[in-house]
């Protein structure tokens, strides 16, 4: 079936003639629906083809999100466990794990419990250097599943990842604050005296604060709903040693690719929280 779907594909994409892509189409968008699509996405993602495995990974996205409730316990474990080794797989790229990562989000946030789950999980993969940006994707997907103004989820899900993410808003700051100081001890110590970051590094700080600034689209959303207008004084004082580190992350590095992800002014307004730099909030 992956070779069908390989095939199909690449029609869709390199072929001339309008009806054979039009036939391709048809036909991927069966196979999406197929009790198949779930090994055969699989064998995309491994493909080594991006555009196939990226296709492959939004198919276990859209099936996730389409037919969770539908699953028995049995077959949700082992669609589970084939997402987490198929992120953890060392060649699949950054896009095609973000949408992998999409997918075990939806499936937490389809589960009693599972956006707790999900969340502390990624604040302790975040603490190891090793699983650091497999947990800044986990957390990046949940700012988009786990949204209260999204409508592709159940209300009573939908309400339970909004109460789990505002409890946990301390927490996800802190370690995203003690993530960015991780990263700058490991750049002044591969390079002692320069701002220089390598390519590895600036990925992950990138990755750090796009996840941040994801997350804070909504961050707010529960307690104004809850009458607060504004974030909990707990999570508001991590969120602003975040902010400053971030800040102090731009300014050590000049700006460039880190600061097109987290504009110095983005979160003022958002939040109400001024900031400028990061000495400003470690009394």
């Amino acid at each position: 079936m992956a070779a069908f779907a390989l095939a199909a594909l690449r029609a869709l994409h390199t072929s001339s003639d309008t009806q054979e892509r039009q036939a391709a189409n048809r036909w991927l968008v069966e196979f999406t629906a197929s009790s198949e699509a779930f090994s055969a996405a699989r064998e995309l993602v491994l493909s080594g083809d991006e555009p196939a495995a990226f296709f492959g990974a939004c198919t276990l996205h859209i099936k996730v999100a389409a037919e969770w409730h539908g699953m028995g316990e049995a077959e949700r474990a082992a669609v589970c466990n084939e997402l987490w080794k198929l992120l953890a797989a060392p060649d699949v790229s950054p896009l095609v794990g973000g949408r992998l990562a999409l997918a075990l989000a939806a499936a937490a946030g389809r589960s009693a419990g599972g956006e707790a789950q999900f969340v502390g999980q990624a604040i302790g993969m975040l603490r190891e250097p090793r699983t650091r940006l497999l947990a800044l994707r986990l957390l990046g997907a949940a700012a988009d599943e786990f949204d209260p103004a999204a409508s592709r989820r159940l209300s009573r899900d939908q309400d339970e990842g909004a109460r789990t993410l505002s409890a946990a808003w301390p927490e996800v700051w802190r370690a995203l604050a003690e993530a960015l100081a991780a990263l700058g001890r490991e750049r002044h110590a591969s390079a002692p005296g320069t701002a220089a970051l390598g390519p590895e590094s600036q990925d992950a700080v990138c990755l750090c604060l796009s996840s941040a600034r994801a997350l804070l689209r909504w961050a707010p959303l529960p307690c104004r709903a809850a009458g607060g207008g504004s974030v909990p004084q707990d999570a508001s004082s991590e969120l602003a040693l975040l902010i400053g580190a971030a800040c102090d992350w731009i300014a050590g590095v000049g700006g460039g690719d880190v600061e097109a992800v987290w504009p110095r002014t983005c979160l003022t307004s958002r939040c109400g929280i001024a900031t400028k730099s990061g000495s400003q909030h470690r009394s």
